[in-house]
């Protein structure tokens, strides 16, 4: 499966897609930091709605946000690691 793919290594960004809906695209940033994103083109700008980056805890199975984006409401936070946040 594809997110197997993902998860061992083999691949570094999958985007996955249904009809009628904004494709969601996964991609490797470095071993334990990965990117979640949904975008769309408007007037040739690449839109980012939202885009959220996070660590992976593997051994705990914990995901930790970094950073989340939201274009269209011109929104940007970093977390710098406070999982409360």
């Amino acid at each position: 499966m594809l997110q197997e793919a993902l998860l061992s290594g083999d691949a570094c960004y999958i985007k996955y897609g249904t009809p009628h809906f904004m494709d969601l695209n996964v991609e490797i940033i470095d071993d334990n930091r990965y990117a979640m994103s949904h975008n769309y083109v408007l007037n040739g700008d690449l839109m980012a709605d939202p885009d959220v980056e996070f660590t992976v805890d593997k051994d705990n199975r914990l995901l930790y946000p970094e950073s989340y984006q939201q274009d269209n409401l011109q929104f940007y936070q970093r977390v710098d690691k406070d999982p409360v946040a």
